[in-house]
């Protein structure tokens, strides 16, 4: 047992690095909790030449970013927070590395990487966060053998009290 006396615990694409990575795992966690992994990240095609020559003009491109997110990829009326973590990583971005991490990560896809989890994982997702796809999220759950999902909703729920004792719980039975 001393070699899973670690937990492993990411959130978005902090989740998604941890499965994309969890064949390379020298000792095996006792666990992952995942919070919203990403499977794919569907940037509009539209988007991707406006993101790669855009960073120059990042200032006058922000608030239209902005709007897109609040009129067509965040659901504010069931999960605002979700918008608002985007809106300060948005304002809080260096446009250039912006642009460079969009672009690497715009043709990714996790599917062929979900047989490498071998540790339990507790997969939580908020069903009405329109920004990370619960659709994709439920089939991670189903392709990981040792997963356990979690539905908390809205993103705020993720990051209350209620999670840490679902996570109390979860780990409790492990």
């Amino acid at each position: 047992m001393a070699d899973r006396s670690y937990i492993l615990f990411g959130a978005s694409l902090g989740a998604t690095a941890m499965i994309d990575r969890a064949g390379d795992f020298r000792a095996e966690p006792l666990c992952l909790v995942l919070l919203e992994p990403n499977a794919v990240f569907d940037y509009p095609s539209w988007s991707l030449p406006i993101i790669r020559f855009g960073a120059p003009f990042y200032r006058t491109l922000k608030p239209v970013a902005k709007w897109y997110l609040r009129n067509f990829r965040v659901n504010t009326s069931e999960d605002y927070e979700m918008y608002r973590i985007n809106c300060r990583a948005l304002d809080a971005a260096d446009p250039y590395r912006l642009r460079e991490t969009v672009l690497a990560i715009s043709s990714y896809e996790i599917w062929d990487r979900l047989g490498s989890v071998k540790a339990p994982a507790l997969i939580v997702s908020a069903s009405k966060d329109t920004f990370h796809r619960h659709g994709d999220i439920l089939r991670i759950v189903a392709m990981i053998e040792k997963s356990t999902p979690c539905d908390l909703e809205k993103h705020d729920r993720i990051h209350s009290p209620e999670m840490v004792e679902r996570l109390r719980a979860y780990v409790g039975r492990l």
